[in-house]
C-alpha cells in the first residue's frame, strides 16, 4: 500500500493516541502537532513504526525532551527495535535476544512455557563449539 493512502489513517491514530494517553495530556497543542507531523512524515505507511515511536515519546517529560527525541528518531523498524533492545538492562537483554532468536528461527510455533525454557539454554558457539 502506498503511504499517501495510509497517511490519513496514521494521522487519526496519532491524534487519538496523543489525546487519550495520559503521558501526552500535559503537552501543548503545538508539541502534539509537531509530534503528529513528524511521525506522519516519517512513517512511510508503517503503523508499527508510529506505535513504537509513540511509546518512546511517552517517556519524555518536558517539551525540550520531545523536540530532542523527534530529531533523533530511528528511520526504520530495524533501528526502532535495535533502540528498544539497547534500552533494556544487561541480563534481561540477553534473555530477550535469545527469545527473539528462538521466535525467529523455530521450525514450529513455540508455547510460552517452551520459550521460557529455551531462553535459559546457553548456546554460545565460541564457548562450547559447534
Amino acid at each position: 500500500l502506498q503511504s499517501k493512502t495510509i497517511d490519513p489513517d496514521i494521522r487519526v491514530y496519532i491524534r487519538d493516541s496523543l489525546d487519550s494517553r495520559d503521558e501526552f495530556r500535559a503537552f501543548t497543542k503545538e508539541i502534539k502537532s509537531e509530534i503528529e507531523e513528524t511521525l506522519v512524515t516519517g512513517s512511510q505507511g508503517m503503523f508499527r513504526w508510529v506505535d513504537c515511536l509513540l511509546r518512546i515519546l511517552e517517556t519524555c517529560m518536558a517539551p525540550d525532551d520531545v523536540k530532542a527525541a523527534l530529531k533523533e528518531l530511528p528511520k526504520d523498524l530495524d533501528s526502532v527495535y535495535a533502540r528498544i533492545l539497547e534500552s533494556i538492562d544487561g541480563m534481561q537483554r540477553i534473555y530477550i535476544q535469545r527469545a527473539m532468536h528462538w521466535l525467529t528461527f523455530s521450525a514450529q510455533p513455540l508455547t510460552l512455557s517452551q520459550l521460557a525454557e529455551a531462553v535459559r539454554i546457553e548456546y554460545d558457539v565460541d564457548k562450547y563449539g559447534e
